[in-house]
């Protein structure tokens, strides 16, 4: 079941995935980003970096060591044959 850190079910709790109340729940974060823009809570910059999948990871004490075969090699001079 997909829940947000701040729901305030159990985590205990366990359910099949519920389309409904899914769609409630992606309703009510919009909703909560209309809100938090229009009354000056955030800016659309901030909202947009909130809601990207690792947007909320602080990136400046972060280092990506390896993402997949052959990262960190330029080009194919460094392949094997």
């Amino acid at each position: 079941m997909c829940r947000m850190a701040d729901d305030p079910k159990r985590e205990s709790e366990s359910g099949r995935f519920d389309p409904k109340e899914h769609a409630a729940m992606k309703q009510a974060l919009r909703d909560r980003d209309r809100e938090d823009l229009r009354l000056g809570r955030a800016t659309a910059a901030e909202i947009h970096k909130r809601n990207l999948f690792l947007g909320q990871l602080d990136m400046s004490r972060a280092r990506i060591v390896d993402y997949g075969p052959r990262s960190g090699t330029k080009g194919t001079k460094h392949l094997k044959k």
